[in-house]
């Protein structure tokens, strides 16, 4: 147990417990059955601190340009005996609306079950009045609204205890959890909400697909393994990474919508360079790391090459991506995962994989690089969207094959698509769906079958002209459908309007038609009398 984060001064636990016992309208702490968010959410804590030493924000607030507006600063023991953590999280929040926020919403995702995650100090340098922790989503109200252009930085000290990773691929949440050979920490920390519309997202859980939302933000971390055998386990995550002791890791991630890490001894590791000077780092499993140099698994040298080529085709196509370094880790758990600057291929792939391209293994590299795109420089709401990454990075498979391996493009619209028969709306949410099967044939299946009748209605060259102003106008940013169809020209989204009407749900997300159409005699008597 790492003394830098567990000291706290005594005077705080006495606050902390008195204010929950003379807080008149806190309710009492409800055991999970009894929680109106569901029994797999975490108890209901509220919080009115009092006698709490803060800091108001000021009203004139210093200029911070070179600074993103969401940045987390974040200390961390790793214990490998418990597989168990704690955590003090230092997150910043500059108002960038144009209205003062009277209160700021984290999403706290492993509070979404009992027993995983415990809230054990908030404070910030603006003076807080009190919080609500309701399964994800915890709620700070603020004494004074932090004023437009203002920065408030709130300290959240946690603890962790992830279950064992189960192998279903259904509700599948391997990238956070762990193995025998790897512990795995994906959507852990808790996040500013994103703040859309006036509104907090805090998005629904659902066991079918992805469904956070994330603003992107920086984060530092400085992460300790402790336990009986910390020395010979390996820290792995995306950024900048220093390595100073045994035991301790610095990372430095820009541009990121999550910060991610995996922990293992069991892990070695394959450095290729992209034609544009990224360099990446593939993980693989390894027996026996003791009996001198391992021999390469054939399929890592894929992964690794797949990885390479996947850079140097997309980067001319999409444009460049932020980061300079991208990790790929085999992962002991179903499918793959995307994360920020890093993503996990599953361990499965690979051992199916037996020397031809024509394998799940090139198509789950090359889908999970392509949400470097499609999903971490362009976000998006992957519940109420999903189509705008998982679709997106889909099609771009097809477009890898075309360019690495062109005589295969065949194979994969046989063997990726048609012969799954795919049915369903391409701009249905996850939230529609009871059958994994189902969501993947309407959204990431039938999104393939129209980009491919949008490229060959517009052209190579208006087609990818499309995605690539899509991509310039909303890096950074978490779009939506509109902002992806307002990114074609008037001239194409009227020439692709059949296409839309066979697999949209909502075939005229921009409402052209309508404001388009002359009105009739019925309509005009009918709106002007």
């Amino acid at each position: 147990m790492s003394q830098r984060i567990f000291i706290l001064p005594l005077i705080l636990l006495f606050i902390a417990v008195t204010a929950c016992d003379l807080s008149s309208s806190a309710p009492p702490i409800p055991t999970p059955t009894e929680n109106p968010g569901g029994p797999t959410f975490a108890p209901i804590v509220t919080v009115t601190p009092i006698g709490l030493v803060t800091t108001s924000t000021a009203t004139a607030c210093a200029e911070q340009p070179l600074l993103a507006a969401v940045r987390y600063d974040l200390d961390t023991d790793v214990n490998m005996d418990t597989h168990s953590l704690i955590t003090i999280l230092k997150a910043t929040y500059r108002n960038e609306t144009d209205q003062p926020l009277p209160q700021i919403v984290f999403n706290i995702e492993p509070n979404r079950k009992p027993d995983v995650f415990m809230l054990t100090h908030v404070d910030s340098t603006a003076a807080i009045q009190r919080y609500t922790l309701n399964g994800p989503r915890l709620e700070i109200n603020l004494k004074t609204p932090l004023p437009v252009g203002c920065e408030a930085t709130f300290t959240l000290a946690f603890t962790l205890h992830p279950s064992q990773i189960t192998q279903s691929y259904i509700g599948n949440t391997g990238y956070f959890g762990y193995t025998e050979r790897q512990f795995n920490l994906g959507e852990w920390l808790p996040e500013f909400a994103p703040l859309i519309k006036g509104v907090w997202q805090t998005p629904k859980v659902w066991a079918i697909g992805e469904y956070t939302v994330s603003a992107l933000s920086d984060f530092t971390a400085t992460v300790k393994v402790i336990g009986k055998d910390a020395a010979k386990f390996d820290v792995v995550g995306p950024g900048e990474v220093e390595h100073p002791h045994a035991d301790t890791w610095h990372f430095k991630m820009s541009s990121a919508r999550t910060f991610t890490l995996s922990i293992s001894a069991a892990l070695t590791r394959l450095d290729a360079h992209s034609d544009v000077g990224v360099n990446i780092e593939f993980y693989y499993f390894t027996l026996d790391k003791s009996a001198g140099t391992p021999v390469v698994p054939v399929g890592a040298k894929h992964a690794l090459e797949t990885a390479r080529t996947a850079l140097n085709t997309f980067t001319p196509i999409y444009g460049p991506l932020p980061y300079k370094r991208l990790v790929i880790i085999e992962g002991d758990f179903p499918d793959g995962m995307e994360f920020s600057g890093m993503v996990f291929v599953s361990q499965h792939w690979f051992s199916l994989y037996t020397g031809s391209p024509d394998a799940w293994l090139t198509l789950i590299t090359a889908h999970e690089i392509l949400h470097q795109w499609w999903y971490s420089l362009v976000g998006s709401d992957q519940g109420a969207a999903p189509f705008l990454d998982e679709g997106l990075a889909l099609y771009s498979e097809v477009v890898y094959m075309q360019a690495q391996y062109p005589t295969l493009v065949p194979w994969w619209w046989n063997f990726r698509v048609k012969s799954y028969v795919p049915q369903g709306y391409v701009d249905s949410g996850v939230y529609d769906f009871q059958n994994l099967r189902l969501y993947i044939n309407a959204v990431y299946l039938r999104g393939a079958l129209m980009l491919q009748e949008i490229r060959e209605s517009i052209g190579d060259e208006a087609f990818f002209q499309w995605l690539r102003t899509y991509r310039t106008g909303q890096a950074g940013k978490i779009a939506t459908v509109v902002d992806l169809w307002q990114a074609m020209s008037p001239g194409d989204y009227t020439k692709t309007a059949a296409i839309r009407a066979k697999y949209l749900r909502l075939p005229d997300p921009l409402h052209l038609a309508s404001a388009t159409a002359a009105p009739t005699a019925a309509s005009t008597e009918a709106c002007c009398g």
